[in-house]
């Protein structure tokens, strides 16, 4: 049987525009008419050439400078912009879930600039004109009509082939495309609308992870404003990640492949590229969930295994799965059925894999942030207290008798991806496993249940490593920062909350002394270390018989902020720091003392 359809048709295009331009993010207008140069230099076959600059005849007529992108891509004719422009969903290329949608340029150009997008095209020789805007009374959109001297309409006008561009970074000759954005008031400035000269190229940059090879990308800056524009051009972050790292690499994972740099230390943050630690996803040589100077950024890190390096580790998640697909707003990836790029599953695989490289680097800055003497004098004090309060732990074991819940604690997320967050005794059945992410443990016994054995408390003292904000801006005037997923404890040794105790205890017992100080110190870290570990402990004892402590009441418990709560209510401590501090200045001052037989 032959079956025929009446196409759909698009009832309201205003409505349309304005609702799919409600999801358009900031730039993406920028992205869009980018990505439609690209693509058309290369349906030329041929090298071709982009340039982002403001508009020099808008410039001479009117004072204003407007934004403009040219190309010297293929180009159109007058008939082809009449079609592409007034017609919702039509581009000219291939449409699809992985294709460019087609509407991108207009919606997001349109929602930038209603007053106008100018464009000038040309093919074979001829050139044409067509503004694409919004109606300032009744809303429509579509191409303005342009009246002839005969009386006649059309939507696009023939312009002189002495109007064509000409830069020595794009220079049109017979095809090519020019597009300049009004913006939505006339006096807009849309070529510098936030002041900063750099903000196009440091958009560009962080956008593509490459540019192809045989399109050549520049953006003119108003970085002085008053000297003349510079070109900067437009290589993509894989070009800078490759040229101011000392390692990097790509790992492939379940599911997709994981590209990983360590940048190298620098001064100062460049401002035409994101220079300092980032995450994102990859797709078609473009960035999505990108997350820079954020805690997104940094948690994501500390799920890739990234501890001392947060500030200086770039990581870059290129799915493989053939559904891979984008948002409209292009800015998140997705895998099918609109799920996102599964972080933590895959931030559990790579640090079970990590390169030995980057695992080096990251030991070699964590036992620079260790004390070992510290930690074992730590570590006996707390486990000579846990004999009596063990926290209890149960290790997933398929022979063992008995059910526990989904492990949830150390090793982060369940073998399943999906957090337990039953209570004890809930009954109800638990997905099932998918692949092993590391060392988990379950806290309660639960009726159908996984298998598993009691294990001790003993294992759950958290491994700790003083820093300082310089290398962990998260814990800026935070005391410390627990990290569950590897159990890691970081204690901000510049913490005015621990200067403070150690200064107050200096005073009263070393007489602010210099040579006392050293053991002062050292007595305050082992204590400060103890309590918050302490606190750490007792708070995931709570969910023991516990109501209504879920594991994100217990992250809650232990965030940084709580943790800077518990510490600052010191007077017991404070107490035992100063009795062994004066122990240890006692037995300083006798050793001094003691005359030199030799």
């Amino acid at each position: 049987m032959v079956i025929e359809l009446e196409e759909m048709k698009t009832r309201s295009t205003k409505s349309a525009v304005e609702i799919l331009g409600n999801q358009c993010a900031p730039f993406q207008y920028i992205r869009e008419l980018t990505q439609n140069s690209i693509e058309a230099i290369e349906q030329s076959g041929k090298n071709g050439q982009i340039i982002w600059t403001y508009d020099r005849q808008y410039m001479k007529e009117h004072g204003i400078r407007k934004l403009s992108i040219i190309d010297n891509g293929v180009g159109m004719n007058g008939e082809e912009l009449r079609e592409l422009m007034n017609h919702m969903f039509s581009s000219g290329k291939e449409q699809g879930l992985t294709e460019n949608f087609g509407i991108g340029a207009k919606v997001a150009g349109l929602t930038y600039s209603p007053k106008g997008m100018v464009y000038q095209v040309w093919k074979k020789g001829n050139g044409y004109l067509g503004i694409l805007m919004k109606h300032p009374e009744n809303g429509q959109y579509g191409l303005l009509q342009h009246e002839s001297e005969e009386g006649d309409v059309s939507p696009y006008i023939e312009i002189e082939s002495e109007n064509k561009p000409q830069f020595k970074r794009c220079t049109i000759d017979d095809h090519g495309t020019q597009v300049t954005l009004l913006g939505s008031e006339t006096e807009q400035d849309t070529y510098l609308p936030s002041g900063d000269g750099n903000w196009l190229a440091k958009y560009l940059n962080t956008r593509y992870l490459t540019v192809p090879e045989n399109v050549e990308l520049a953006v003119s800056c108003n970085v002085h404003k008053d000297k003349p524009p510079q070109i900067r051009m437009i290589k993509g972050m894989k070009y800078f990640n490759d040229k101011f790292s000392t390692h990097s690499g790509i790992l492939p994972i379940n599911g997709a492949n994981v590209h990983w740099w360590v940048l190298k230390d620098k001064k100062h943050a460049n401002p035409e590229y994101t220079s300092t630690s980032h995450t994102a996803s990859v797709f078609q040589d473009e960035l999505y969930d990108f997350e820079g100077n954020n805690t997104q950024n940094m948690t994501r890190l500390h799920r890739f295994g990234i501890i001392q390096l947060v500030k200086k580790v770039v990581i870059y998640v290129e799915p493989t799965n053939q559904y891979v697909t984008a948002d409209p707003s292009r800015s998140f990836v997705t895998l099918g059925s609109a799920k996102k790029i599964p972080w933590d599953e895959w931030g559990d695989e790579f640090t079970a894999n990590m390169p030995d490289e980057l695992r080096s680097l990251e030991e070699d800055a964590s036992e620079k942030a260790t004390d070992e003497d510290l930690s074992k004098d730590a570590e006996k004090i707390l486990r000579d207290w846990m004999k009596d309060f063990a926290i209890p732990k149960f290790a997933v074991e398929e022979d063992a008798d008995i059910e526990v819940s989904e492990p949830i604690d150390q090793g982060g997320i369940p073998k399943s991806g999906d957090l337990d967050d039953s209570r004890p005794g809930e009954d109800e059945s638990s997905s099932n496993p998918n692949g092993e992410t590391g060392n988990q443990y379950s806290d309660f016994i639960k009726p159908k249940g996984k298998k598993g054995k009691e294990t001790k408390g003993q294992d759950f003292i958290p491994k700790v490593e003083w820093v300082t904000p310089e290398n962990h801006t998260h814990l800026e005037d935070r005391a410390a920062q627990y990290i569950r997923i590897h159990n890691r404890l970081l204690i901000n040794e510049e913490f005015r909350g621990f200067t403070q105790l150690i200064n107050t205890i200096l005073a009263e017992k070393g007489g602010n002394k210099p040579g006392a100080k050293g053991v002062v110190v050292e007595a305050t870290k082992l204590h400060y270390q103890v309590s918050i570990c302490e606190t750490i402990i007792r708070v995931q004892m709570l969910k023991k018989g516990g109501k209504t402590w879920k594991q994100d009441d217990i992250d809650s418990a232990l965030s940084a902020v709580a943790l800077t709560t518990s510490v600052m209510s010191h007077k017991l401590m404070h107490e035992k720091i100063t009795r062994l501090a004066a122990i240890k200045i006692g037995k300083v001052i006798k050793k001094a003392a003691e005359p030199d037989i030799s």
